[in-house]
């Protein structure tokens, strides 16, 4: 299936009553295919829209367990929030993501080709899900490599890796202003 999760904020709300406007009544229905939503965000009109159910709060093992046997999670995100969690938290457990060029903030410097993450901008979203939903073998490709990009870019030894080199810069920072101060 397909899964989309948010807490309540306003970001959420709006990218959440956008697919219940524009992408649940055509390509979820076309398909037979119901949007999964998790989480608090309010769900403007999911409860009463066919090919969308709303799951409400749900607890972290219940949310690890539904993104990881979601086929796709969807995560239209039209304001700037800097690296998305909830699209690194998909990826870690395997499951390709479809998002808008927003959603791909804070790593827009990697490799595009490694990204297991599929964008569009919000015209072309529904035919994109359209295309990639379909598509076993990029798929499978972007489900094998997501697990792998989360750790290689987002891990905790990447992480102290790059905090090191951060230490190491501030400190050749305060040497070079005490030896100017001299």
């Amino acid at each position: 299936g397909v899964i989309y999760f948010g807490y309540e904020n306003d970001e959420n709300a709006m990218s959440l009553t956008w697919l219940v406007e524009n992408i649940v009544p055509t390509f979820f229905r076309k398909h037979g295919e119901s949007l999964h939503v998790y989480g608090s965000v309010e769900a403007s009109g999911c409860g009463t829209t066919t090919g969308c159910v709303y799951h409400g709060p749900v607890s972290d093992d219940e949310l690890s367990a539904a993104i990881s046997s979601a086929r796709w999670m969807v995560a239209p995100i039209f304001r700037s929030v800097g690296i998305s969690t909830k699209i690194l938290k998909a990826l870690s457990s395997g499951t390709p993501v479809l998002t808008t060029l927003l959603g791909m903030g804070g790593m827009e410097h990697l490799d595009r080709k490694r990204i297991p993450v599929i964008t569009a901008d919000a015209r072309s979203f529904s035919t994109r899900l359209e295309e990639v939903y379909n598509d076993r073998r990029l798929w499978q490709g972007l489900h094998a490599r997501a697990p792998e990009f989360v750790t290689k870019y987002f891990g905790l030894s990447t992480v102290v890796d790059a905090n090191r080199k951060i230490v190491r810069t501030l400190r050749k920072m305060r040497g070079r202003q005490r030896g100017a101060k001299k």
